[in-house]
Order: structure tokens, then sequence, then C-alpha cells
């Protein structure tokens, strides 16, 4: 791989934690191999830093020492690495261990995988918020909730979270529909209390009524609030109260609803958005 030069060493030296365990699982991902048989499978803390810091002496390298080792014990925590024993040519020398990618790390990606892993929940909602706007305030305290608990590896906690939030979803952009179509506001009322119904009649035919210029999203958002209702049944029963959740659920299983829960708070944002602006001219 290339070598950073010196303004890139200086930027991941003054990084936050989050910022620099993304930027060197990158570079891991780059350089080793995903044999455990190859030499390559191996690589040096001291020859990480080295690659990764400014050259610096004293106070300076003691600090880039601790900041490293800081970033692998995130990545280690969210499974994505592992240190090693010391080769023996290493014995003697506290600060030199030996890093490898674990299964984990092999298969994950370094875009949305790795965002989730290991980016702060906080800035991963205020990504999106800068995105779509502000969300629903129950929406995105669920959200975040969900994150921290994926992060934990508390995953049936993500699941409930994630399931309190997608019904969330589905109840702001019927009260905003309520709030922009009046006449609407009966049947949904009716439905209400049942959020399997309610997602079935709002993703029926009124969405050609509110949205009738525009094919194109009322299949994506009919598309989306269909899928949103499939998460909402596989984390909560119809009446909107926890039921048992299958205690073999994988971490790679919460990770894609939590990908594609962006996805359908993205498109409800945006139909919400145009309702307003609809409401407007």
């Amino acid at each position: 791989m290339r070598e950073l030069i010196e303004e890139e060493r200086q930027k991941v030296r003054h990084m936050d934690v989050e910022s620099r365990a993304k930027f060197v699982f990158r570079y891991l991902k780059e350089i080793l191999s995903t044999d455990a048989k190859s030499e390559g499978f191996y690589y040096c803390s001291v020859v990480l830093r080295q690659n990764l810091f400014p050259k610096a002496e004293g106070g300076h390298k003691y600090a880039d020492n601790a900041k490293l080792l800081e970033t692998i014990i995130l990545l280690e925590k969210r499974g994505l690495v592992a240190r090693d024993v010391p080769e023996p040519w290493l014995q003697g020398n506290r600060k030199k261990f030996m890093i490898h990618l674990t299964s984990m790390g092999v298969k994950s990606g370094i875009d949305d995988e790795v965002i989730l892993l290991v980016d702060k929940p906080e800035e991963i909602v205020r990504a999106l918020e800068q995105k779509v706007g502000n969300l629903d305030a129950v929406v995105r305290q669920y959200y975040l909730e969900s994150l921290h608990a994926y992060q934990e590896r508390l995953y049936i906690s993500s699941v409930i979270c994630l399931g309190a939030a997608s019904e969330r979803a589905i109840l702001w952009l019927a009260e905003s529909i309520e709030s922009f179509r009046p006449k609407y506001q009966q049947p949904i009322q009716k439905r209400r209390r049942n959020i399997s119904a309610l997602t079935k009649y709002l993703a029926g035919s009124i969405l050609s009524d509110i949205f009738p210029n525009d094919v194109a999203f009322e299949g994506e958002l009919r598309k989306r609030l269909v899928l949103l209702g499939d998460l909402y049944r596989e984390n909560r029963n119809d009446r909107g109260h926890p039921k048992t959740v299958d205690q073999s659920w994988l971490g790679e299983d919460q990770e894609i609803l939590l990908i594609h829960f962006r996805r359908y708070i993205t498109t409800i944002c945006e139909a919400i958005e145009s309702l307003k602006k609809q409401s407007t001219s």
C-alpha cells in the first residue's frame, strides 16, 4: 500500500479514538492477509505505529503508543482484530505485540458495518439527521439505544429497541398524513392500536392519492412500509409488546436490520417532508 504522507499522519494523531479506529481498520484490511497460514496474517504494533504516526521522540512517542493501544483495544472489543502473543524476537519489549484480523474482521466491509461497530452512536444518528432533518424524538431515542446495545453485543436489547423505533416511525408517518390530509384521519384512528393493520393501510391505495405525481417515490415508500412492517412483526407482536426473541439471533442479523432501518427512516422522512411542501403549495 502507499505510504502515508506527513500531513495524513498528523491527522491520525489528532483523531478521536472512533475515527482512528475506522482509519486503522481500513489500513489493516488493506495490508493484512486473510490466510492464517500466511506470514502476512500478522502485523507488528511497533511497525504499525511508525507507519501511522509522525516521527516522534519522548513524550509524543509514548502518547502515540497509548493512542494506538486504545485504538486496537476498541477494534478488539468490537471483535474486528485480536492481539497475539509476541514472537520470540519481540520478547522483552512490552510495547510490541502482533495484530491480526478476526473472522469477523475478515468478513466485515469497511463501510456500513464498520461505521455501526466503531462510530459513536450519537454521531451515526447525527449524520442521518444531517441528511433527512430532525428525527421524531421517540424514533431517535430508540434508534440510538439500539445502536448502543448493538455495539455492546446486547443483540436482543438492540432488536427490541429497533422494533420500538420502527413502530414509532409508522405512527409518525400516520400522524403526518392525518395533519396534512384530514380525510384520512378517521380510518387511521381506527387502526392505530394495531400497527400491522395500520401499516397495511398506509401501504395501500392512499399513497396513489397522496403522491399522484411521483409514481417512483410512491412505489419506494410502499416497499419500505411493507419491509418496515415486517421488521416490526419480527421484533414485536401486533399489540406493541415485546415478545420472546430467538436466542440464536446473531450480530450480523441485527447489523443488516440496522443498515436497512436507516433506509426505511430516510424514505419516511422524505414522505413527511413532501406532505409539508404539498400543504404550503
